[in-house]
């Protein structure tokens, strides 16, 4: 059964880490979204004369993430006395039976350590209209605080905010974790499943750094 929430809107707290809105001193996204018109972390386009054919670059990496769209999504788990959210769009199911989801999160990260910690994270799927919560789970809007004020949620299973706004959300238990390179991926099996508010056939993408839509 789930437990809903819905927070009056407070203030927010000063500089209050949620996800992965703090890293290494820095207020940056696991995976480099910054809002609709912004990049992310050096993803600028290459200019034209780079090598085509060669070893990849840094630069060519990100050139080549940059074309592959993907959902956005809130993941959120509990730590330190409160909620913690990342808004990442390096997510995929794994497995159907059973049901497992995977995370790839920035490895410089604080969420690597909080997910760790709780053994256990969310993945709600964010709509065209989350677009505002997105950012702020970026590091790029104003933080939402540790009590999740203002943001309407559910809790299933393990405890991690699950949001009333989404398309759909999985409460997972962490089963597996695997450095891969300069990203950790968190492997979580399905506890639970629900929907939100959110219009399924007006998911929210994000290519080429920045936000799209299918529509």
């Amino acid at each position: 059964m789930c437990t809903v929430h819905k927070e009056n809107a407070g203030r927010i707290a000063e500089r209050v880490t949620i996800g992965a809105t703090e890293r290494t001193g820095q207020g940056r996204c696991v995976s480099q979204i910054v809002g609709r018109f912004g990049t992310g972390d050096g993803d600028q386009a290459p200019d034209d004369t780079e090598p085509e054919g060669n070893a990849p670059s840094p630069r060519a990496s990100r050139r080549f993430r940059r074309h592959l769209a993907s959902a956005v999504t809130a993941v959120t788990t509990v730590a330190d006395g409160g909620f913690r959210a990342a808004a990442v769009a390096a997510v995929t199911v794994v497995s159907v039976e059973p049901l497992q989801v995977l995370a790839s999160v920035d490895a410089d990260s604080r969420m690597c350590e909080w997910i760790g910690e709780a053994g256990c994270f969310g993945v709600s799927i964010l709509p065209w209209r989350a677009q505002v919560l997105a950012d702020r789970f970026a590091g790029n809007a104003p933080l939402a605080s540790p009590s999740f004020a203002g943001i309407e949620y559910v809790t299933a299973v393990t405890g991690a905010p699950l949001l009333g706004t989404a398309i759909s959300w999985a409460d997972c238990k962490l089963v597996q974790s695997l450095e891969t390179g300069d990203h950790r991926c968190f492997i979580g099996e399905a506890l639970a499943l629900g929907s939100g508010a959110g219009d399924p056939g007006d998911p929210l993408i994000y290519v080429l750094s920045r936000y799209g839509r299918l529509r």
